[in-house]
């Protein structure tokens, strides 16, 4: 696997993370917003620290060359 594979794996990724965070804005009713829905996920303390520790892992594992 070459390194422009990745790349557009990501700017896909990206892509599309960008369109479902649009469309949660001009349609809330249908899809919650981005903000709504980290406040939900953020609203424990026990579940902020695993995603410090996951975001950790990952940059670890994955973003560190």
């Amino acid at each position: 696997m070459s390194r422009s594979f990745f790349a557009h794996g990501y700017t896909i990724c990206l892509a599309l993370a960008t369109l479902i965070a649009t469309y949660s804005v001009v349609r809330p009713q249908s899809l919650m917003p981005l903000g709504r829905l980290v406040d939900l996920v953020t609203y424990k303390r026990a579940t902020r620290f695993g995603l410090l520790v996951f975001w950790f892992w990952f940059g670890v594992h994955y973003l560190g060359r």
